[in-house]
């Protein structure tokens, strides 16, 4: 069984595709190195639903439609690397309230994060570790 996936080159989108659905215990994936994907939310709906641990640091595709493609696919994620991620919506923070099994969420180099966006969902997560 693949229980650990990080990526230091690069693949074919369609062969992760395949792989990821074969990887029902995978629990950690690491996609930071693969910045130009042509079908990002065909891709996060290849993820395994009991993926615990996601990087998705830098990656230029990560907008609101592949995060709500997120939380569908995998609700339980307890770690979430979000951070560098430009185009990350800072209103989308009290969706990821839905992620309830969510214990660490990095933020790191999000310019339009501040205090005020953080303690709209220090609420939600008072056991969740923000990085």
């Amino acid at each position: 069984y693949l229980y650990s996936v990080h990526f230091s080159g690069s693949i074919a989108e369609e062969a992760l595709k395949r792989l990821l659905k074969k990887c029902e215990r995978l629990w950690f994936l690491d996609l930071s190195p693969l910045k130009e994907i042509q079908d990002p939310i065909g891709l996060i709906q290849s993820i395994p639903s009991k993926l615990l641990v996601l990087n998705l640091h830098d990656l230029p595709w990560v907008n609101e439609a592949v995060l709500d493609a997120l939380l569908d696919q995998c609700p339980n994620l307890n770690q979430l690397d979000l951070s560098g991620v430009e185009s990350f919506p800072t209103t989308y923070l009290t969706e990821l309230s839905r992620l309830r099994m969510l214990e660490k969420l990095s933020l790191n180099r999000l310019p339009d994060i501040d205090e005020s966006n953080l303690n709209i969902i220090v609420p939600v997560w008072r056991a969740m570790v923000l990085d």
